[in-house]
This record gives structure tokens, C-alpha cells and sequence, in this order.
């Protein structure tokens, strides 16, 4: 058997004001040619009615604020809400009278069943600032009339007294009908007025009291087809069992492009972080709806129109992982609007998606997925480069070189590997952005690409003991170092070391653990080193990378890296 869900918007043009306030007011109204439409809760109390005109109501509660009705914001709220759905089911309908008509009849096993189903549409409609009436049952068109019997007023209970007509809709206030017998039950009081067809037909309805779906279904359909036509027919015969339905399906649109304008100027990003939110849950609704993930986006900051106009501020949002959920994606935009200098007050704000991808959801596991920790990783770096600055965070750029200060480069995150090798000035800069003092000397280090000497092929070979005296004492303590093994920290420039009693000093005499490890390069390019590196240790076990320089009358000691 079939299942439908209706959810019908039974506050739309009020709602899309919602969207639009910081703060919902004490009172508020919508009017459309002159009267009202919609009223919160606060215009009731002040006494406010519906139809009633807005002089009336501005005399009545001149604290109560009027706001005319906007079909295009509606209609986007509208589209908003088939995304929800889509996220549950594709065969989505939007049906008349701002009401969704969703065949979750292939959704049950995969959501958890029908109450889950709902739960969950509900409560994604509230976060984004929409009011719903939900209804459940195995016809579309019986969908479509249980949403709408809460706010739906006819004569037939109007003769009633007051608290016979509240018991009377209270039995709709769940609308939920699984079974036939059921819908059946829930369909026949429901009044006839409710089926369009039967609008113009009403005042002969009433002659004859038929004035519920269950009087109309009691007439001989002979003499009522003859008397009305085929359509009142066909609808009641739709609400009750079981057809094709052959409306056409919703489809969302392939890019996300929303523009909320704003009641008041706003002169100060982090005002500007509530509304950039919400736009970023419309955005997330829609990637759900396509099963897309966002690489890049652009928020469009519109300041002031007319005689003082000027440009927009663009914020560029670029993900290194795609992202589709909102905690994935408002960190960035928080840390971008905070750091971002405005023009001037800004009176409107445009979102819309550039880059996409295919989205890869999660499984639901019970322990954490490994494979996930790069993309992770990955969202990390994209907030430091919000945090601090693109050009503050670096990658490595390995060059394929024997020289360790050539070796060891780095490049902005952005940049590729192929301009980092080709272009030495970017090298050079990348030096001086990863350097650290260290302490009591005037030489700056940096990171080694310890992980990527894998990915190097350093071919050096360990040098013969040495015969001369000064260095006598290197082979009698060091053994041969692994030709994999080098510092965490890299000096930006070697530091000249003292030598006494023929030991390196740097706050004490040095102990050579490992070496020497012999480095001769660079004679084509006119950078010509010729060392012997050695692990050397203090006397509080720090550990230090030194090299002596070879072809010299004295030999000379250099501080090139630090362990960690």
C-alpha cells in the first residue's frame, strides 16, 4: 500500500518575514490590497483579525507592525521546503493551496518508518522558520485535505456551539491516517467546500444538506455527474481510493542562488553572522536535496542602492574538502566575516553556489571512520587559512636535491607543487614565513620535510674516518647515521659554532652520537657544499644536526638543525 505525507504551509506569507528578523516583534501583520492576510500570535491578542483593513488595525494597535505580502520570497520558501523533502524521497509534488505532497512509500524502511519520517520534516521546516501542518495517508488528494482540516472553517461547524466545533477538529489535530479504514474515518466529516471542485456548486450542496464528504459520497453518482460534471466526481473518488497520480514531480534547480534582503542596515559583521546562517541552512537544505557537496561559494555583502551606490563586498569561500553540512560549512564563513572590512551598512546579502561535487556521505558506524580523518585534516587547514592569512600556512615542496637548505622549501597551500619548484623566489619567501628564533642565538629555523624525505632520493654516502686531529674524537664515540634521518627544525642560515679544546660548542661542549654522513653537491650551479654531518647531543640530551665543513685548513662547525 501506498503512503503520502502533506505538508501544507498554512503561514507562508508571514514566514518569509520571519526569515528577515533578528528578532521576531511583539506584534506583527501581513496585508495584501489593503488587508490582512496573516497575523502572530501578539496581533491576535492585540485584537486584530483577519480581513480586516490596515487603517483598522493601525488604530487598534499602533505598536503592531504591517508588512505587505511578497509572492517571490513565498515562492522560494515554498521551493525551500520540496528541498526539505527531497532529502527523504524523490517523488515530491508541490500541490495547491502552498501544500507539499511527498510518496514516502519507498522511504519507510530506509528512514525508520512513517513517525521518524515526519519527525524529522518537521523539524528541519522549523529551522528554517516555516509552520506546518503535516498530514499521512495512503491517497495524495487525502494527504492533501487532512493537512489543510486545522485551518479549514465552514459553515457545518460554524451551527455547532464553540466547544463542540473544538472537540469536533481536535480529532484532525494528528491528520495521520495509515490504513483505509482510517482515512475513511478522518475524510467523512471533512466538509465539502474543502474540494475545489465543489466551490461552485456549494449553494445547491447546502439545499439539498449535503455539506460533508460522506454526504457527497452517499449521492448516486449517476444523477450527481449529470448534475455537476466529472470533476467534483474524480476528486472524491481520488481522496478515498487509491490512483495514479500524474502531476508532474518537483525538480531542484542544478545551482543555489538566494538573496535575503534585510530590514535594517548592518553596519557590523558579527550582526551579520545570524543571517548569513540561515542563508548557509537554505544552502545545505539544497545539497541535500541534489546530493551535492560544495567545493566553492561565493556571499555577496550588498550595501547601499541608488545616488550613494556602491560595489559589493565578495567573500570567495574555497573548501579543500567538499562540505554539505552546516557545522562543516559555517566555521569558514564565521571566521571570514569576522575578519572582513565593510564598505558601508549593508542592506541585503546574496549566497550562491560555484563549485560542486558528488556528495559521499558517511556510513553509520558505531566506531569512527579512518578514512575520514584526511578530509578532517583537510577543513582544519581551511579555517587557519581563514584564521590567519593564506600565505601564513604552508605546504611542503620538496625539491629533488642533495643540499638540505635546498631541499627543504615551502610553499603557500594554494600554490602548486610545480611553481614551487620552478620559482626560487617563492622558495626564499617560504624560508622567511616558517622561521623561529632560537633561543640565545640570532639564528631562525624551520620544519625539514621529515615526512617527505621518502619521496627524496637523497643519495649520500658515509664519509671515511677522519685522520686529521682536530676531528679525531668524531669517530671515536659517533657511529654511521641512517641516511633517512633528519631534523624536525632546519636553521634558515647554519650557525657559525665555537670550537675549544677541538669540540663544537653551543652552551657547552657537543657529543657526537652519529655521523659523519658525507654531503659533496651543487658543483653545476656554482653552490658547491662539501660536509660531513654529524647528531650531536648537549649535556641536557638536547639533540642537535651539525656538519663540518670539509676542504678547509681549520675545521669549521656549523648548527644546520634541531630535533624535536
Amino acid at each position: 500500500m501506498t503512503l503520502w505525507i502533506g505538508l501544507h504551509l498554512h503561514s507562508l506569507s508571514l514566514d518569509t518575514w520571519r526569515l528577515r528578523w533578528l528578532t521576531e516583534p511583539s506584534a506583527a501583520a501581513v496585508f495584501e490590497h489593503d488587508a490582512l492576510i496573516a497575523l502572530t500570535p501578539g496581533a491576535q491578542q492585540c485584537g486584530l483579525s483577519l480581513g480586516m483593513r490596515c487603517a483598522t488595525a493601525r488604530s487598534l494597535a499602533p505598536e503592531c507592525l504591517l508588512y505587505p505580502r511578497d509572492p517571490i520570497a513565498e515562492q522560494n520558501a515554498y521551493a525551500q521546503a520540496a528541498h526539505v523533502a527531497l532529502a527523504y524521497s524523490p517523488s515530491v509534488y508541490q500541490h495547491a493551496n502552498a501544500t507539499l505532497l511527498i510518496d514516502v512509500t519507498y522511504s519507510l524502511r530506509l528512514f525508520g518508518g512513517i513517525r521518524l519520517i515526519v519527525q524529522g520534516l518537521r523539524r528541519q521546516l522549523k529551522r528554517l522558520k516555516l509552520q506546518v501542518h503535516s498530514s499521512v495517508a495512503p491517497t495524495a488528494t487525502g494527504a492533501w485535505l487532512l493537512a489543510q482540516a486545522a485551518q479549514h472553517s465552514t459553515q457545518h461547524f460554524a451551527k455547532r456551539s464553540r466547544q463542540q466545533s473544538a472537540q469536533s477538529w481536535a480529532q484532525y489535530s494528528p491528520r495521520y491516517a495509515c490504513a483505509q479504514a482510517t482515512l475513511e474515518r478522518l475524510l467523512n466529516p471533512l466538509p465539502c467546500a474543502m474540494l475545489p471542485s465543489a466551490q461552485p456548486h456549494l449553494v445547491w450542496l447546502k439545499a439539498i444538506g449535503c455539506e460533508t464528504l460522506e454526504g457527497l459520497k452517499a449521492l448516486p453518482h449517476n444523477g450527481l455527474q449529470r448534475r455537476v460534471g466529472t470533476a467534483l466526481l474524480t476528486e472524491l473518488e481520488q481522496a478515498y481510493t487509491q490512483t495514479v497520480w500524474r502531476q508532474a514531480p518537483y525538480l531542484a534547480p542544478e545551482q543555489f542562488f538566494e538573496q535575503l534582503d534585510l530590514l535594517d542596515r548592518l553596519e557590523h559583521t558579527e550582526a551579520l553572522a545570524s543571517f548569513s546562517e540561515r542563508l548557509a541552512l537554505r544552502l545545505c537544505t539544497w545539497l541535500a536535496a541534489k546530493q551535492y557537496a560544495l567545493r566553492s561559494a561565493t556571499l555577496e555583502l550588498h550595501h547601499e542602492r541608488g545616488r550613494h551606490a556602491c560595489p559589493p563586498t565578495t567573500l570567495e569561500l574555497a573548501f579543500g574538502e567538499p562540505v554539505w553540512l552546516l557545522d562543516q560549512l559555517m566555521p569558514l564563513l564565521h571566521e571570514r566575516l569576522s575578519r572582513q572590512s565593510l564598505a558601508g551598512p549593508v542592506v541585503a546579502l546574496t549566497l550562491r553556489s560555484q563549485a560542486l561535487a558528488q556528495q559521499n556521505a558517511r556510513s553509520a558506524t558505531l566506531f569512527p571512520d579512518p578514512l575520514h580523518a584526511p578530509a578532517d585534516y583537510r577543513r582544519l587547514l581551511d579555517l587557519l587559512c581563514a584564521r590567519l592569512g593564506a600565505e601564513q600556512v604552508l605546504q611542503p615542496a620538496p625539491l629533488a636535491d642533495h643540499r638540505p637548505e635546498i631541499a627543504n622549501t615551502w610553499a603557500p597551500l594554494d600554490a602548486s607543487m610545480a611553481d614551487a619548484t620552478s620559482t626560487a623566489s617563492r622558495t626564499s619567501h617560504s624560508r622567511k614565513n616558517k622561521t623561529i628564533s632560537v633561543q640565545g642565538g640570532s639564528a631562525t629555523v624551520k620544519p625539514t620535510l621529515a615526512t617527505t624525505q621518502s619521496a627524496i632520493s637523497v643519495m649520500t654516502t658515509p664519509a671515511a674516518p677522519a685522520s686529521s686531529n682536530p676531528a679525531s674524537f668524531a669517530t671515536e664515540n659517533s657511529t654511521p647515521a641512517p641516511l633517512s634521518e633528519r631534523p624536525f627544525w632546519l636553521l634558515a642560515e647554519p650557525l657559525a659554532l665555537t670550537v675549544r679544546d677541538d669540540r663544537p660548542i653551543y652552551y657547552g661542549p657537543l657529543q657526537l652520537l652519529r655521523g659523519p654522513e658525507r654531503i659533496e653537491s651543487g658543483w653545476w650551479d656554482h653552490l658547491r657544499i662539501a660536509r660531513d654531518y654529524f647528531v650531536a647531543q648537549d649535556q641536557q640530551a638536547v639533540r642537535y644536526w651539525i656538519y663540518r665543513e670539509r676542504d678547509t685548513e681549520q675545521a669549521r662547525w656549523f648548527l644546520h638543525g634541531l630535533f624535536a
